[in-house]
């Protein structure tokens, strides 16, 4: 299948499409810079260019959109990061309409399920509601209810994608990452508050495989793709100072951010027989790969 792929030199998306190429698609990333590896087709496209994307799709079965902000990005610019992500979905999904592409894949987030209770377990039919997230989750929800309406309407299927938090070796963005690179700089790793903040952090392998596992589903649906393992901030210092030797510390008046809800990915591992690796499994496999650049 020929399958573009937005936001394709981003963390996740320069992965999946190096994967997608491998299984024999006919891969194009769109970005506002080229994919780090030139065995991969890459354009330079800015998804708010609205007769530069509707040119683009001609000829396009599959349509994976993963532009838009990242969270810190969201708080800092929220106008813009509003308009990348409603404009940029719009923009993405009247070309998939006149283009009749296929499918159309959707980068979402976890953060669809801020402000539910932390003691709560949520799942995909959990219903969702925008006044109590912050602006991050609620344009990633509008976003979703936009291809809802889209697909239903014009006829073509649809996934939405609830990524966890990812991390892996790379530009993530996330505590795994920022502890590893202080690790490795020697540097004290400083724990805000006691460290009781929970978080299921899912590794990149694992999202990359639910994304390609999802284009083989022949029924639109949504999928948190979100590892089961939850893991306190503390016990994540605590398992790379015991493992590694890293030195942590705790800020006991720095404020640390609420735990979400416990996030479940029983219906991908069912529907799609997604699987995850054990935390201590992948942060072995980043370690051993920074040791080489640090060494």
């Amino acid at each position: 299948m020929k399958i573009i792929i937005t936001g394709g030199a981003g963390f996740i998306g320069a992965q999946l499409a190096e994967q997608l190429s491998t299984q024999g698609h006919d891969v194009i990333t769109w970005d506002l810079r080229p994919h780090p590896s030139e065995q991969i087709k890459s354009e330079i496209v800015d998804v708010l260019d609205i007769q530069r994307v509707m040119q683009g799709l001609q000829g396009i079965d599959v349509v994976y959109h993963l532009a838009g902000p990242l969270v810190g990005f969201c708080r800092k610019h929220p106008n813009l990061a509003t308009q990348l992500q409603i404009q940029g979905t719009t923009n993405m999904l009247e070309a998939a309409k006149e283009n009749k592409i296929q499918k159309f894949l959707l980068a979402s987030s976890f953060y669809v399920y801020d402000g539910i209770d932390a003691d709560e377990n949520v799942d995909e039919d959990r219903e969702l509601c925008i006044s109590k997230m912050g602006l991050f989750g609620a344009i990633k929800v509008m976003s979703e209810r936009l291809l809802q309406i889209y697909a239903q309407k014009y006829n073509f299927e649809y996934s939405i994608l609830r990524f966890g938090s990812t991390y892996g070796y790379g530009n993530s963005s996330n505590a795994v990452k920022d502890f590893l690179e202080m690790g490795f700089q020697k540097k004290e790793i400083a724990i805000w508050g006691k460290g009781y903040r929970r978080n299921q952090y899912t590794f990149i392998n694992d999202v990359v495989e639910g994304c390609m596992m999802a284009l083989e589903q022949s029924s639109s649906d949504i999928y948190n793709l979100v590892s089961p393992e939850q893991t306190s901030t503390a016990d994540l210092a605590e398992m790379l100072r015991h493992k590694y030797g890293f030195n942590i510390s705790f800020m006991e008046d720095k404020k640390e951010g609420p735990s979400m809800a416990y996030i479940s990915a029983n219906h991908a591992q069912m529907q799609l027989g997604w699987k995850t690796i054990p935390l201590i499994d992948g942060l072995n496999q980043i370690v051993s790969q920074m040791e080489a650049v640090y060494r």
